[in-house]
This record gives structure tokens, C-alpha cells and sequence, in this order.
């Protein structure tokens, strides 16, 4: 487990500076949007998660979906203190301590709640800068200050960042910080395995959490990822039976449920995306599920780093 500054146990862990439970899965919302004409998607997929036993959902300023968010959480009736939210502040929004702040009050005015549980800055850079100007250096430094202000002020239960390279995390850890950052929030999965950037976190106490375990959906068909889920699936005994759409009935492992697999036993909690409530349902039962990856099938999973990314490159930003 590369628990960071956490203390994981099967289903969350204690962010320890505050004292806040942090259940390890939770519902991405990144591209969920509902149309003025109230298709509910984003309602739909919350009401869903949370009928499935998930307690922490994944939002940020730039999804616009934050007020559908909050409407699905009060309908539900499940008491704000028992949902863990986390939302971001967008990179035009880092433009200065006070532009922070007012981001802060914004995201808790369209969830309609009196706090977050977790804030991040959503990226290492600022909009509109090239990105090797040294605005971004300093723009990281007040934004992170305009953090620490909200959650001393209890506005924010915990603070983090996303996207963060070691080169943006360092001079928080090395003196910038009054407060350190809990979490950083990255592209995480078998072929961009961030390997070095998970060791310093966890030299330092920051938690990795992994956004696109499915690299956007890509791996899911990915040929070498489908041949393992089989392998490792497949106890024998029954016989295999392969429907017209590619699903396996029996005990057939699926290119997600091993996805989510590898991102359990490495320790990295997940925020897998889905509108559709069969799959919102079958990526918790299979992150928490009893199932375990052999060593083999972890080392075959391993292999395939090859630094392939699907999101948003943060690695030029000075």
C-alpha cells in the first residue's frame, strides 16, 4: 500500500492533519453534464453511486455540474456529513490569493453546502501564461496560501492539489507550506504508472489518487489488458460463454474490475466515471470486492508502463 500521509484500511482511510475519513472510491464526474432540458444525468449518476455505497463524490469548478451535484445529495436524504465532496479550483481561477477565495465561495454556493471535505488546485498552472513563465511559481504559491486560509477558516475540511510533478510539489514541501497538501490527484493506470512521482509522495505524505484508471476508456479494449483480465478471471471448471456484445458470463474478470484491481493493490484510491448505474455498481463491487490479483497478474500489469498518457500534460509547466 503506498498509504501517504493516510492510514488505509479496506474501504477509506483518516486523512490524518484533519481527521477526515476519506472513503478510498468515489464517483468521477469529469464530461457528466445535464441538458437544460432535464435528461439528469448528472442526478441520475450521484443518486445511482450513492444507492450503490458510495459516500465520496469527485467534482471540480470547470465540470459545470456542481449544482446538479448538490441536488442530487440533498434529494437522497443521506446526511451532508456522511458524503465526502471534493472539488477544484480552476486554473483561471488561480489568479491571485483573493480570486481563490472567491472560487472557494462560489463552489460551496452551487453545491449548497456550508463546506468541502477536500479542495484541490486543479492544475499547476495558471490560464492564458505560457507555460514557462514564472507566474505559474508564484501563482501556485498564493493560490496554495488562499487554500490554507479557507481550510483554517473551516471552509475546506482538507486541501490538495491535481496534476502537481515533483517540481510543483517541492517548494510546498519545502517551506512554502504552512499546511501540506494531503493529496495529489493524477492520471494513474498500468500504462502511465507514475512511478516516480508515487514514491516522492510517499516519501513526503502525500496520497496518490488515480483519475483515469481506464485511460479514458482506452485500455478498455486494450488487447494485452483484455488477454489479462481473462487469464486472471477465468478459474476453470465452468464453461466459458462469450455473448454477442463481448461480455463473458461465468467468472470472467473484466477489463475495468482489473483495472481497479491494480489500482487497489497498489494503494491508490480511484474515481472511475459513469452515467450508466450497472456500471457505477459493478466498479465499487469490484474496487472493494474480495477478488485479489495474483502476483503474476500484477507483475504482467507492471509491464505495461510504457509513460502512454490520456489526460492533460502538466510536464512543461515551469
Amino acid at each position: 500500500e503506498e498509504g501517504g500521509s493516510m492510514s488505509v484500511t479496506e474501504k477509506g482511510c483518516l486523512i490524518q492533519e484533519s481527521k477526515v475519513w476519506f472513503p478510498l472510491v468515489g464517483l468521477g464526474t469529469f464530461r457528466l453534464r445535464s441538458k437544460s432540458g432535464g435528461d439528469n444525468v448528472v442526478e441520475n449518476a450521484v443518486k445511482a453511486a450513492l444507492e450503490s455505497g458510495y459516500r465520496r463524490i469527485d467534482t471540480a469548478s470547470c465540470y459545470r455540474n456542481e449544482v446538479n451535484i448538490g441536488q442530487a445529495i440533498r434529494i437522497s436524504k443521506i446526511p451532508r456529513e456522511d458524503i465526502f465532496i471534493t472539488s477544484k479550483v480552476a486554473p483561471k481561477e488561480m489568479k491571485s490569493f483573493e480570486s481563490v477565495r472567491a472560487a472557494v465561495d462560489d463552489i460551496l454556493a452551487r453545491i449548497g453546502t456550508s463546506y468541502l471535505d477536500l479542495c484541490l488546485l486543479h492544475w499547476p498552472g495558471i490560464s492564458g501564461v505560457d507555460v514557462s513563465s514564472n507566474l505559474h511559481k508564484t501563482r501556485r504559491k498564493s493560490a496554495w496560501k488562499a487554500l490554507e486560509s479557507c481550510y483554517i477558516e473551516g471552509k475546506v475540511r482538507a486541501i490538495g492539489v491535481s496534476n502537481f510533478e515533483v517540481r510543483h510539489l517541492k517548494p510546498l514541501m519545502e517551506g512554502e507550506a504552512l499546511i501540506l497538501p494531503c493529496l495529489n490527484q493524477v492520471e494513474c493506470h498500468p500504462l502511465f504508472q507514475q512511478r516516480s512521482l508515487r514514491e516522492y509522495c510517499k516519501e513526503n505524505g502525500i496520497m496518490i489518487e488515480a483519475y483515469s484508471s481506464f485511460g479514458e476508456g482506452n485500455l478498455l479494449s486494450h488487447p494485452r489488458i483484455k488477454s489479462i483480465a481473462k487469464g486472471e478471471g477465468f478459474k476453470g471448471g465452468e464453461e466459458k460463454k462469450e455473448e454477442p456484445d463481448g461480455s463473458i458470463i461465468g467468472r470472467m474478470m473484466t477489463p475495468a474490475a482489473l483495472l481497479l484491481k491494480w489500482a487497489y493493490h497498489k494503494g491508490l484510491p480511484v474515481i472511475p466515471k459513469s452515467s450508466s448505474p450497472k456500471r457505477i455498481s459493478a466498479n465499487i463491487a469490484a474496487y472493494l470486492g474480495p477478488q485479489k490479483l495474483s502476483l503474476k497478474t500484477v507483475a504482467l500489469l507492471d509491464q505495461l508502463d510504457c509513460g502512454e498518457k490520456f489526460a492533460w500534460d502538466p510536464r512543461r509547466i515551469a
